[in-house]
């Protein structure tokens, strides 16, 4: 299995830098990108198609639900949502399990999930 391409798309700067340095240490992870906010990423991720993004919530210009919802019907990509507050309400969003269960029957193989003592396949 190759590297995975992953694009960081996050208004903050500092999440931007710390998820990157967090990827990075993975040795079949490589960072291709990172936006600041939803629209930028959409521009990103057609023209660099990752593997995977993770994607923050909340973000001014575009936010990560509107996003979403763009990005599945215009590059369906998996994406991996982020947010700093606690209980988050977009997880409790019909369009996040209805674009989820869309992009899953993409056949690209089975998703890997990320632990912080290493990559579980």
């Amino acid at each position: 299995m190759g590297e995975i391409r992953v694009l960081i798309v996050d208004d903050s700067a500092f999440m931007r830098h710390a998820l990157g340095r967090l990827l990075t240490e993975e040795p079949d992870i490589e960072v291709v990108g990172a936006a600041s906010n939803g629209d930028e990423g959409l521009r990103m991720a057609a023209e660099l198609r990752p593997d995977v993004i993770t994607l923050d919530v909340e973000m001014p210009v575009l936010d990560g639900v509107g996003m979403l919802r763009r990005l599945m019907l215009e590059t369906p990509t998996r994406v991996v949502m982020l947010s700093s507050r606690k209980g988050e309400i977009a997880l409790q969003m019909p369009v996040t399990s209805r674009y989820m269960k869309r992009a899953s029957r993409r056949p690209t193989g089975p998703p890997r999930l990320l632990a912080r003592g290493g990559a579980a396949r």
